[in-house]
């Protein structure tokens, strides 16, 4: 048995206590999921039902039902390990690419550096006209201003704010970015609508949600018709054929809440190229560069050479694994920034579709003015107190029956007339 995390925080912030419309508006999870899941988690943690006067029914669950959770089922501990086993795993996967890069940087440089002594003909490879490590001339002097920034006085890049990746970690965000910004459009979609209908108290008309859907064209309203089936609501249609939404599982709260912010709109985050700094992109990007120039380089010298052993042997047979893993090292990239300038022109657009259904039903106009205000007729909430419950499993129907017979008044029989003791 599974339960999505998001409902069972959201039982928490609701201070274990809801109903199944008030937990499908404040998750955005479909009604009939909700509904189904509540049940079965009041069986497995044992919580309890209460019935108002009026039928509504709220879930009421213990503060610890959590821990109650994972001793009873072990398959949520095994996740939890799992989870745990998964994070290092993927972390010791992320840095193996920046020490892969530096092995084989390290490798190739040391490879042309051992062919300098050698080649086929026992004359050597003269490499001494390659400056390396500074001195007079500029190609060295550079390759060290790259490792070793501001050493001449030059100014070094500033640092965000913030914690920094370091260098291992660095090099995956380099290559693959760091996921996508925007996993949980979906949830926070439909929070949002949810939100929105929960602060006008249950009954919308279609433009209020607008900005938070894909596709809406304004001269129609079928973008309402998945929120509709979502949150079980219902058209309802005014004398002059105005159409607004009542969602009547949402006016129904087992205790006052307080409304969090809406965004305006939903607003897309753009993808970012990589999390790193800047110094930290330029030395990779340097590194890159070396690793892919020398992996080419070496393989020149390799050509028809009869290799024997020691590095050189090491270096040519990994050859054709270094010279893919130096050419993926720069497309993948390269490759990636080509497709988040297309990703994120895509973005913008649908964001700024959105803003302008924000602007529109800012702007009020008399039609929508009108809808609006037949809406506020269909608005309510309802919050059921103890004093509303007819039934709760917490206590003996017994007990709860007889105390609603003390409770009730019950008129005194009139004294029989000449009884004097009356």
């Amino acid at each position: 048995m599974e339960f999505q995390p998001l409902l069972l925080k959201s039982i928490e912030k609701l201070q274990y206590q809801t109903t199944p419309g008030e937990l499908s508006i404040q998750t955005g999870l479909p009604l009939a999921i909700v509904e189904k899941d509540l049940q079965q988690l009041a069986i497995a943690v044992g919580g309890h039902l209460q019935v108002s006067n009026a039928g509504e029914v709220i879930y009421k669950y213990p503060p610890d039902f959590q821990n109650i959770l994972r001793q009873k089922f072990v398959w949520l501990q095994v996740q939890e390990w799992l989870q745990r086993i998964w994070k290092v795993i993927f972390y010791l996967v992320r840095v193996s690419f920046g020490i892969v890069l530096i092995a084989s940087v390290a490798l190739i440089l040391l490879s042309i550096f051992a062919l300098s002594f050698f080649n086929n003909d026992g004359d050597g490879i003269d490499l001494g006209e390659i400056n390396l490590g500074g001195g007079d001339s500029g190609g060295g002097s550079f390759i060290w201003w790259w490792f070793d920034w501001g050493h001449d006085g030059a100014p070094r890049p500033q640092r965000k704010r913030g914690k920094k990746l370091n260098f291992l970690n660095a090099v995956y965000s380099f290559l693959f970015g760091d996921g996508n910004p925007n996993a949980n459009l979906e949830e926070l979609r439909w929070r949002n609508i949810g939100q929105v209908i929960r602060k006008n108290r249950g009954a919308i008309t279609a433009e209020q949600v607008a900005p938070y859907l894909e596709n809406v064209l304004p001269y129609n309203e079928d973008h309402i018709l998945p929120v509709l089936l979502r949150f079980n609501g219902l058209p309802e249609v005014s004398p002059v054929g105005d159409l607004v939404y009542r969602f009547p599982d949402s006016q129904t709260v087992a205790q006052q809440r307080k409304f969090k912010h809406i965004q305006p709109y939903l607003k897309e985050k753009i993808w970012k190229f990589s999390a790193a700094s800047t110094g930290q992109i330029w030395t990779i990007s340097l590194l890159a560069a070396v690793n892919c120039g020398g992996a080419l380089f070496l393989g020149s010298l390799l050509k028809g050479l009869a290799v024997q052993g020691g590095i050189i042997a090491v270096a040519a047979s990994l050859y054709g694994l270094i010279l893919l893993y130096a050419i993926g090292f720069i497309s993948i990239p390269i490759g990636r920034w080509i497709w988040l300038q297309w990703a994120n022109g895509k973005i913008r657009t649908r964001n700024q579709q959105r803003s302008q259904h924000t602007a529109r039903l800012n702007a009020g106009s008399e039609d929508l003015t009108r809808k609006l205000q037949f809406a506020e007729s269909f608005q309510a909430e309802q919050i059921i107190t103890a004093a509303d419950l007819a039934y709760t499993t917490e206590d003996d129907l017994l007990d709860q029956e007889l105390d609603q017979f003390l409770d009730e008044k019950v008129d005194p029989v009139p004294p029989l007339p000449g009884d004097r003791s009356k």
